[in-house]
């Protein structure tokens, strides 16, 4: 927990390789995948994920995972990278409904990070979320210009 608090990927690698316990959560229900996450650490978050860490477990004090820490830090590049293998990330809702659409909608409110999503979406060949059009639109993004970018190459 310590390398993961600290962003020491290096150790954390070293303490995984001893035997350290990847699901192991603290006393505020933190795991250390959720720990890297909170600390914008992609690297080590995308590591713990080969370890088959769960990016879906949730935080006890927020209710939120380490996928959705990384929205939050801005760092959708590093969420979309680690769907490649994991694409059930991209549609997982959290207990109260909360999904990285939504967060998306939230924090970017952007119509290119928008269109990367929808093509990711697309690529593995999930669904686009319930009332996708209306909820880009409460966000004020054009749900047109999505569409066009997430079709360019």
């Amino acid at each position: 927990m310590d390398a993961a608090r600290t962003c020491d990927v290096k150790a954390l690698r070293h303490a995984v390789e001893a035997g350290a316990c990847v699901t192991y959560r603290n006393r505020n229900g933190e795991t250390a995948a959720t720990l890297l996450a909170l600390r914008n650490c992609a690297e080590g978050v995308a590591f713990l994920a080969q370890c088959d860490a769960s990016l879906l477990t949730m935080e006890n004090h927020h209710g939120w995972n380490p996928i959705m820490w990384l929205i939050a830090n801005h760092n959708l590049d590093a969420v979309l990278e680690l769907a490649n293998d994991h694409p059930h990330i991209l549609t997982h809702k959290n207990s109260i409904g909360v999904d990285v659409f939504y967060l998306l909608t939230f924090f970017y409110r952007d119509e290119v990070s928008m269109a990367k999503l929808v093509k990711a979406l697309r690529k593995h060949n999930l669904p686009l979320p319930d009332n996708y059009q209306s909820r880009l639109r409460a966000a004020c993004i054009v749900p047109s210009r999505v569409e066009r970018l997430a079709l360019r190459p």
